[in-house]
């Protein structure tokens, strides 16, 4: 879905360097993906995801599991050429924070 929001955007004349991608909690694993591709302004991750394993299991399960983990978003940081804003809050039940300092720290 957000390949086809990218497209439709290219096809309609918006030029990539004006476009910022955002993504909230799991859906920052697209986002980062995107980003990781293409040229954009920028990206904005709120309440992001280092990756699906490592968020609900941990880092230690995240090495076994790497194969069918679907959104690994702390290796494709790297790729990403654009600026990057991480908010993530500090009380939040469902994203452990330690998962947007990850990010952070990339």
């Amino acid at each position: 879905a957000i390949d086809a929001a990218w497209a439709y955007l290219i096809a309609h004349g918006v030029d990539p360097t004006t476009i910022v991608i955002y993504g909230r909690s799991i859906g920052t694993g697209p986002s980062v993906d995107l980003a990781s591709r293409v040229e954009a302004k920028g990206l904005i991750l709120q309440s992001p995801i280092d990756s699906a394993i490592r968020c609900a299991l941990g880092y230690g399960s995240s090495l076994a599991l790497r194969p069918i983990d679907i959104f690994v978003n702390h290796e494709k940081m790297a790729k990403v050429s654009s600026r990057v804003f991480i908010m993530h809050g500090t009380d939040d039940d469902v994203v452990p924070l330690r998962c947007g300092r990850a990010l952070q720290k990339l």
